[in-house]
């Protein structure tokens, strides 16, 4: 594994290379970097138990960059931040942490148009071991969080023949591992994805064929495989209505206590998109392991977002930090900030830097994900919000879920112990976020931030309550240095091998210049 994660770098002067090929007169870079300096105040600074609470002054250092840009050849996006924490009494037994990295990046090339194409990906971000606890938000603490890095490199081909048939061959080769926890198995991927797909425009029947084949080996657990088959078929009856239907064939390689590891599936659905801002997708059908269903509906205004999703997918925890989650925070922002903003690179950079100033997590897998080895059934129902208005800009978003383990309980026996082997087997899952935003006048905002998380495991009847409530306003003194104060509220508990309840409270000066 540490000889395959080795590899990386290599495929750097690939990157470079690939970067340079466009001419230097069609690129559109922009370098961002910034600098955030901040004092807290917190009476709980590890959010213990509240007769353990203890008070404490943290001065943060987070220096971090943005980088975009797009050439005919290439589109690229970056960003990372690096946080230095300094505590007024650092006590080992507190459990702090001393610094904090993040970075993320993106970056599509064309090596010949409709052709071959390479994308490239890597990721790192704080992650929390267990589903119950306070976890990655509490950024001072090491205590139930861990580092995760990904990376990807995926070339395909895309080829079309006649009038409206295209063939589409990627391979992908990625990897996952946890810094600073081995209980978490690093694994590396491979996959094989093939779709030949048929549909011309005005004609009212299209079809495809997708195949997916994927290699997993993980240093803990050992090889795992899935095999996937899918024909899909859609009628266009009406300009707004059209049917669907699927028929497939699945095959699971890890052994679990669920029935048989392949099994054919099945769904019918329909699709109505009464304007071009409005649609509902819609299905229901089976798969191996028993019914399913799946909605997607969204309608778009000029100054909002409306979505309601629902999936019922069978994943591992290490694909969701490697693919978009439910709701993704960035695209349903794109979809509000697109009327106005029309340049997709601009309106990124926009996009990036309203989530960083706001605190917006990238997406829901960040409210739900945890480590675990194994594949699990997931259901996840989810509505959410998004509005644009003259003076105030808000988001929003509801979700309730189940993650229901189907491979071995043992592969996640060094995540847990004995003591707590069967807490992840099968996990209900809801909460609810809101920001809001408000603006005061050209250079001052005023905001309100409430976050609230519920978890219960099914197997052992175990509970745990997070909540978060916050306030504060931010302005801008010039260009590139913008200030912000905050005071929040944060408080939880469960029942979790006999852990109180806690609570926290903290104000947050801080202020950020871009260069």
């Amino acid at each position: 594994m540490r000889t395959a994660l080795g590899s990386l770098p290599r495929l750097l002067p690939l990157a470079a290379a690939l970067l340079a090929v466009a001419p230097a007169s069609q690129a559109q870079w922009t370098f961002t970097p910034m600098v955030d300096l901040s004092e807290t105040y917190t009476d709980n600074v590890s959010l213990r138990e509240d007769d353990l609470a203890s008070n404490q002054w943290v001065t943060e250092l987070r220096p971090g960059f943005t980088v975009s840009g797009k050439t005919r050849r290439t589109e690229a996006y970056a960003t990372a931040e690096f946080s230095k924490f300094l505590y007024s009494n650092k006590d080992d037994r507190l459990n702090l942490t001393d610094s904090v990295r993040r970075y993320s990046a993106m970056m599509k090339n064309t090596i010949a148009q409709d052709l071959l194409y390479i994308d490239f990906t890597a990721g790192s971000r704080r992650q929390a071991i267990l589903p119950f606890g306070p976890g990655a938000e509490n950024r001072f603490s090491r205590a139930n969080q861990t580092d995760v890095r990904s990376w990807g490199v995926s070339p395909y081909l895309v080829r079309r023949f006649g009038a409206g048939t295209t063939a589409l061959l990627r391979l992908s080769r990625d990897s996952v591992e946890s810094s600073g926890n081995s209980a978490f198995g690093s694994s590396m991927g491979s996959t094989v994805l093939f779709n030949l797909a048929h549909g011309v425009p005005g004609q009212a029947f299209s079809w495809g064929l997708n195949y997916v084949d994927q290699q997993l080996n993980n240093e803990l657990v050992g090889e795992s495989s899935s095999k996937l088959f899918n024909a899909t078929m859609r009628y266009q009856f009406t300009r707004t209505l059209a049917g669907t239907a699927s028929a497939g064939y699945d095959r699971y390689d890890f052994e679990g206590p669920g029935p048989d590891e392949k099994g054919h599936n099945w769904s019918l659905g329909a699709v109505w998109a009464p304007t071009l801002r409005s649609s509902v997708q819609a299905s229901f059908g089976r798969h191996l392991y028993g019914n399913t269903g799946s909605l997607a509906a969204l309608h778009r205004s000029r100054g909002s977002v409306w979505e309601i999703r629902y999936a019922d997918t069978i994943t591992s925890r290490r694909s969701q930090f490697l693919l978009p989650a439910t709701v993704d925070t960035a695209s349903m922002l794109d979809r509000l900030f697109s009327a106005n903003i029309p340049d997709p690179v601009v309106r990124q950079r926009v996009i990036q830097a309203y989530m960083l100033d706001n605190g917006l997590p990238t997406s829901l897998v960040d409210n739900i994900n945890f480590l675990s080895n194994r594949y699990a059934r997931q259901k996840v129902l989810s509505a959410s919000l998004a509005f644009n208005r003259a003076r105030s800009t808000g988001v929003a978003s509801l979700y309730r879920g189940e993650s229901i383990a189907l491979s071995d309980q043992r592969s996640d026996s060094p995540l847990l112990g004995t003591q707590l082997g069967t807490l992840n087997d099968n996990v209900r899952m809801s909460g609810a976020n809101l920001l809001y935003t408000y603006r005061l006048n050209g250079r001052s905002n005023a905001f309100a931030k409430a976050d609230y998380r519920y978890r219960e495991s099914l197997t052992t009847g175990f509970e745990d309550r997070q909540r978060l409530l916050s306030a504060g306003v931010n302005r801008r003194f010039g260009r590139s240095l913008q200030g912000e104060l905050e005071l929040r509220r944060r408080s939880g508990g469960g029942d979790i091998i006999g852990r109180t309840d806690y609570t926290e409270h903290a104000l947050v000066a801080s202020v950020n210049m871009k260069f």
